[in-house]
């Protein structure tokens, strides 16, 4: 436990780095765009500057729904090189764990993007509200007669599940990826004459084709079965949902186990990676 502990650290480190630059990037993107649109526009009088800040706000927003995305996509080339480095997989550890390691630690940066990216926007709308509170605090009071009528047991529900239903569908990205590249790799040592990029990227679109082909089967097959208890546990309240974030989480479970049998037996560590 202190080697996983230790080697967790140590990738979560390197991978955070990645985030603080997605950050500071957004930072800049968001302060460039909204400089420049002022400027452009002529709107050099007083009451047009005090929108900078709402503004800035605004367009950070609008760039962390786009990079964390992409944040994602990094981090599965990223967790992939890791798993084939010959350095990393030198750590005295076993395989299964080295791999639930390295793909916990590429997991846990993209909530730590998530949490920065959350904790601006929530220091630059208060800072908003402080210094602006004469139109905002109407917007804001308007926000609220909104939802005076809301249940919000419901709404907390709700958001509750889709917080779930991300996170599976996060970590459902991780371990397909790792399946492609373990499974691929796996039958490319075994069959003579594949090794070549484009028998592996022919064989890569295959099993992509066979696999989410396999998905759409599932969600037929067992929808039924598991919408059935949902319905008795949780009513007509989103039951389509329920299944799906019950789906998602056995799906998972078992893709982690499959790629963790598939780095120990089949694939191998690269050299200089």
């Amino acid at each position: 436990m202190t080697v996983f502990n230790h080697l967790f650290k140590e990738l979560f480190k390197q991978k955070n780095r990645n985030a603080n630059a997605v950050v500071i990037i957004q930072l800049i993107s968001a302060l460039a765009i909204t400089i420049i649109s002022f400027v452009a526009e002529g709107r050099y009088e007083a009451e047009y500057w005090k929108m900078v800040l709402p503004m800035f706000t605004f367009l950070f927003a609008v760039t962390s729904i786009i990079a964390l995305p992409i944040y994602l996509v990094v981090t599965c080339y990223k967790n992939e090189h890791v798993n084939r480095s010959q350095t990393w997989r030198l750590a005295p550890i076993s395989d299964e764990m080295f791999y639930l390691d390295n793909t916990l630690s590429s997991f846990i940066s993209v909530i730590y993007l998530l949490i920065i990216q959350n904790i601006i926007i929530a220091i630059l709308t208060g800072i908003s509200f402080v210094l602006f509170n004469e139109n905002l605090n109407d917007a804001f009071k308007g926000l609220m007669n909104g939802f005076s009528g809301a249940n919000y047991n419901v709404a907390f529900g709700n958001v509750l599940q889709v917080i779930c239903l991300t996170i599976l569908i996060s970590l459902f990205t991780y371990l397909i990826v790792s399946f492609l590249n373990f499974s691929t790799r796996a039958i490319v040592d075994y069959l003579p004459g594949m090794s070549s990029k484009a028998a592996v990227t022919i064989l890569r679109l295959v099993l992509i084709i066979v696999i989410a082909k396999l998905l759409e089967k599932i969600f037929e097959l067992f929808s039924n079965v598991i919408l059935s208890p949902t319905n008795f546990l949780f009513g007509d309240i989103n039951i389509t949902l329920n299944g799906i974030i019950f789906l998602f989480l056995v799906i998972d479970i078992g893709l982690l186990l499959a790629n963790m049998l598939l780095i120990n037996k089949f694939f191998e560590a690269e050299q200089n990676k």
